[in-house]
């Protein structure tokens, strides 16, 4: 049951484990008040994401199920049943001290755009606020643009889109990634991180698990530029995917992926960063001493500003960290004390 919950490895070690307790995973199954693990049966934790206002942490899971874990209460509550707002697998959630609210987007066929207002503890769907027609596509992740008070969405077939909150309208974008060539011929964006200092949105996709594409998008401009030729100066090709993107600041952009080659059938991880004033990716893989990434695909990842390590979480179960410090990743797998993995 517990191989089912990868995604959680990352997340609930990075925000509440590892910080407080140090290099080690700590076992908060039974935490579980209301049975919300019990219920959900063999649905997968795909998303969640940290409220330091009210001390929770956010879940979202496969096929609809959204609950939150009360860190004061040190309880897990369920806020699914009943709830007919959206549908489909929740990918990705961001959370906006401004408004206090947590976004959410599904990757069902029609692509629900939901956010929990936490000071009312009810749920809005706000598909309706879509005057571009940018809605009908699989979401797979959102990110929130606190400068333009926007919350950036991407999805299947290169879309691209924002909400606008103070006018209550989601604006596409596609036409835009369609004619400038990213993500042409249908490829999906996966990833998306808005970086502050230059106004700009990176993008990160593939499909099917390859077609590597990587750019960004220009606030100012309304207009995007291709950076899949720096990645490929990493040997990052066709065989690859990224799979997410994080902003930590100073023009630095860290990209995780995977690859999923047709002949060896290998599948691999891969780590790196671009540095928007070199203009240039720079390859982190091979500095992974503990073997994070050989043999396993890089899905998620999390930056801690305090210490300036950015968290990876990958498949079979695996989870590290890059220390920018010493330029060196980490494998934290085994530090598992209570068994939990």
């Amino acid at each position: 049951f517990i191989k089912k919950f990868w995604w959680i490895i990352l997340l609930f070690m990075l925000i509440l484990i590892y910080l407080v307790h140090g290099a080690h995973v700590i076992d908060l199954s039974d935490k579980d008040a209301g049975n919300f693990l019990g219920i959900i049966g063999d649905n997968e934790i795909t998303a969640l994401v940290i409220d330091n206002n009210t001390n929770k942490v956010f879940i979202g899971l496969t096929n609809r199920y959204f609950a939150w874990f009360d860190r004061n209460l040190n309880q897990t509550i369920n806020f699914t049943t009943g709830n007919g707002l959206w549908n489909g697998n929740i990918n990705s959630m961001v959370y906006s001290k401004d408004d206090n609210i947590t976004f959410f987007v599904t990757d069902n066929i029609a692509g629900n755009f939901v956010y929990f207002n936490i000071t009312c503890n009810c749920t809005y769907n706000v598909d309706g606020s879509d005057i571009g027609n940018f809605f009908g596509k699989a979401l797979q992740d959102v990110d929130y643009d606190f400068k333009n008070r926007r919350y950036y969405i991407v999805g299947n077939d290169r879309a691209l889109g924002y909400y606008d909150i103070s006018k209550n309208q989601t604006i596409s974008l596609i036409s835009v990634t369609s004619s400038e060539g990213i993500f042409a011929g249908g490829i999906d964006i996966i990833a998306v991180a808005y970086d502050w200092e230059n106004n700009r949105t990176y993008l990160g996709g593939g499909k099917s698990y390859n077609n590597a594409r990587f750019g960004y998008y220009n606030i100012i401009t309304n207009t995007t530029v291709n950076l899949t030729d720096k990645l490929e100066k990493i040997n990052i090709d066709f065989d690859y995917s990224i799979r997410d993107l994080v902003y930590i600041g100073n023009n630095i952009t860290f990209i995780i992926g995977r690859n999923e080659s047709v002949g060896p059938h290998v599948q691999k991880g891969f780590l790196a960063w671009y540095d928007a004033k070199l203009d240039a990716v720079i390859d982190a893989t091979r500095n992974d001493i503990g073997g994070l990434l050989n043999g396993s695909t890089g899905l998620k990842l999390s930056y801690n500003s305090r210490d300036d390590i950015v968290y990876m979480g990958v498949g079979g179960m695996g989870y590290g960290f890059f220390d920018r410090n010493r330029n060196l990743t980490i494998n934290l797998t085994n530090d598992d004390i209570n068994d939990f993995l």
